[in-house]
């Protein structure tokens, strides 16, 4: 099974600067496209189902 590091907090808390990072350290880390569940803003984000969060394990 694939590991996976999950970052979640408010805007500018440092998300983007921690990914960044994390890749330049260890080319074990790698940067996916960002997964949303929701409405609101779009751009930059693949867009997912509650349905398919369930069986990713969020819920």
């Amino acid at each position: 099974m694939r590991q996976g590091i999950l970052l979640y907090g408010p805007p500018a808390a440092g998300k983007d600067t921690t990914t960044a990072a994390l890749t330049e350290l260890d080319e074990q880390y790698a940067s996916f496209t960002r997964l949303k569940i929701g409405t609101g803003k779009t751009k930059g984000y693949r867009m997912g189902t509650p349905e398919q969060l369930t069986v990713l394990g969020g819920v």
